[in-house]
C-alpha cells in the first residue's frame, strides 16, 4: 500500500494506457433508473412534514417569500449570494419564530450576525410546536457557526455539541423519522452541520443511532463506517506519502479495515440506498484494491442512484495517477459519462470536471487542451448543458470554461456569448487564469463586432 498512496511523487503520463479500474457494468442511465431526484423528493416530504407545516401561518409578504427561497436552499443544500442578502436584510428584533431564525441564520453561518440568529433559534426551540430533530438541526448548526466564525472557545464548542447530542437522541425518539424516511435521515447527517458534529463526537452519534430502536441499522452502519475512514485519515496525515510514520500507517490500515466492515454491511441490509457503495469506492483506494475495485463499488452506487455525485467523484480521485489511475484513464471515465446523455443530471459534466483535473495534475495545464478534438468535445458538452431549462450545473464555471474552450478553436462569436451570458464575470481561479488570458479575452469580446 505505502507504494501506491506514494504514487503521486511519480505522475502518469497522458499517454498510459487505461487500467483495470474501468472495467465494470455500464453506467444505468435509462429513464427507470433511480435518481438523485427520487432520494430529494423523500427528503422534500420530510422536511415539509417536521419544519414547514411547523412555520407560522402568518407572515408578511418578504418573510413569506424569503422563507420559500430559504427551505428551497435548504432542500437543495447549496446557497447563493442572492439569499444570504435577503437574509441579512430582516431586522431580528422583530423575528421570533425559532424556524424563521433558523431559515434566516442557516444561510449566513460564517458571520457573527449568522452567528447570533442562530443561537436564538436554539433558545427559541423549546415550548415551540418544532420536533426535536429541528431543535437539534439548530443546535448542530449553532456549533458549526461557533467554530467556523472562530468566536466560540473550546469550552463553548463542547457545550453546543453536548446540546446538539441530547437532542439528536431525543428528536430520533420522538417520531421525527419513519422507516420509509431512513434517507432523510442520512442527507441531514451528511449535511455540513451534521458532519461538523460527528467530525468531533462520531463515536457518540454512532452510539446514538445504535441505541435508537427506530433508526434502522444500515444507516448506523453507515455512520460508523464514514466515521472510521476519517479516523484512518486522522491517523495517516495529509501530508506525502512518504512523510508518514508507521504508526500513522498502521492506524489507517486499521481504520480503513473497520470501515470495510461498517460499510458493506451497511450495503448488504440496503443496497438500495447509493451512500454506503460510494464510500466504499474511497476504501477500496486506500487498500489498492486489495479485497475488490472501486469500479465494483461504484457500479452498486448508482445502480441505486444514477447521479449520486459522491460516487462520480470519489471514483475519479481514485484515477487520478496520485492514486490508482492514470490521465487516459480520468478521459476515458469523462467520455462514458457523458457518453450517457444524461443532461437533465451532472453526470455529463463528470467528462469537463475530469478534464480540468487533468490540466491541475499537469506540469504544463493547458497542455491537455492543446488537442482541438477534445476542445471540441468538452464546447459540445457544455452546449448540450445550455439548451436545458435549468441546467445542473454551476453556471459561472461553465460559461467560463466554454468560452475557454471556444477560443482555442477560434470561434469568437461563441466566446463572446458565453462570457455575455455571465455579464463578463468569469471565474478566475487559478487554474483557469493559466489556460488562458481571461482579463484579455473579456476585453477582446467585448471589443468584437457582433456576429
Amino acid at each position: 500500500m505505502l507504494e501506491r498512496l506514494g504514487n503521486a511523487l511519480f505522475p502518469a503520463s497522458p499517454q498510459e494506457t487505461v487500467g483495470p479500474h474501468l472495467k465494470g457494468a455500464p453506467l444505468p442511465s435509462g429513464p427507470q433508473t433511480p435518481t438523485e431526484k427520487d432520494f430529494q423528493k423523500i427528503y422534500a416530504a420530510w422536511l415539509e412534514r417536521v419544519f414547514v407545516s411547523h412555520l407560522p401561518v402568518q407572515m408578511d409578504s418578504a418573510m413569506e417569500a424569503y422563507a420559500h427561497e430559504a427551505v428551497g436552499a435548504l432542500e437543495r443544500g447549496s446557497l447563493s449570494g442572492q439569499i444570504i442578502a435577503q437574509a441579512r436584510s430582516f431586522d431580528l428584533d422583530t423575528v421570533t419564530d425559532p424556524g424563521l431564525l433558523f431559515l434566516i441564520g442557516f444561510v449566513d453561518p460564517t458571520s457573527i450576525r449568522g452567528l447570533a440568529v442562530m443561537k436564538k433559534s436554539v433558545g427559541a426551540m423549546p415550548g415551540s410546536s418544532y420536533p426535536k430533530f429541528v431543535w437539534f438541526m439548530a443546535a448542530a448548526n449553532y456549533g458549526k457557526s461557533l467554530k467556523t466564525t472562530n468566536l466560540g472557545t473550546q469550552d463553548q464548542i463542547k457545550a453546543a455539541d453536548q446540546q446538539s447530542l441530547d437532542y439528536l437522541k431525543q428528536g430520533l425518539a420522538d417520531g421525527s423519522f419513519r422507516p420509509e424516511e431512513m434517507s432523510a435521515l442520512r442527507i441531514r447527517l451528511g449535511a455540513p452541520s451534521g458532519q461538523d458534529l460527528i467530525s468531533r463526537n462520531g463515536e457518540r452519534v454512532g452510539q446514538i443511532l445504535e441505541s435508537t430502536p427506530n433508526v434502522s441499522p444500515w444507516l448506523t452502519e453507515y455512520v460508523q463506517g464514514c466515521q472510521s475512514v476519517e479516523d484512518a485519515w486522522k491517523a495517516r496525515g495529509s501530508d506525502w506519502a512518504n512523510t508518514v510514520t508507521d504508526e500513522g500507517w498502521k492506524g489507517f490500515e486499521q481504520n480503513i479495515a473497520v470501515a470495510r466492515k461498517h460499510l458493506t454491511k451497511s450495503w448488504q441490509l440496503n443496497p438500495h440506498d447509493p451512500a454506503a457503495a460510494a464510500e466504499m469506492v474511497t476504501v477500496c483506494m486506500a487498500e489498492n484494491e486489495q479485497t475488490d475495485t472501486m469500479r465494483t463499488w461504484f457500479d452498486r452506487s448508482v445502480a441505486a442512484d444514477f447521479d449520486y455525485i459522491d460516487a462520480y467523484s470519489k471514483l475519479a480521485l481514485g484515477l487520478r495517477p496520485r492514486w490508482l489511475g492514470n490521465f487516459a484513464e480520468m478521459t476515458a471515465f469523462g467520455r462514458e459519462c457523458a457518453a450517457t446523455g444524461r443532461y437533465d443530471t451532472a453526470v455529463p459534466y463528470i467528462f469537463v470536471t475530469s478534464e480540468m483535473h487533468i490540466a491541475e495534475d499537469s506540469d504544463n495545464p493547458a497542455a491537455p487542451f492543446e488537442d482541438q478534438k477534445l476542445d471540441s468535445e468538452i464546447l459540445a458538452v457544455l452546449d448540450k448543458y445550455f439548451e436545458e431549462p435549468n441546467p445542473p450545473i454551476p453556471a459561472q464555471y461553465a460559461r467560463t470554461t466554454a468560452a475557454i474552450m471556444a477560443h482555442k478553436l477560434g470561434r469568437m462569436d461563441e466566446v463572446r456569448k458565453h462570457l455575455a451570458a455571465i455579464n463578463y464575470q468569469p471565474e478566475m481561479n487559478d487554474l483557469y487564469q493559466k489556460l488562458d488570458d481571461l482579463p484579455a479575452l473579456i476585453q477582446q469580446a467585448q471589443a468584437s463586432p457582433s456576429p
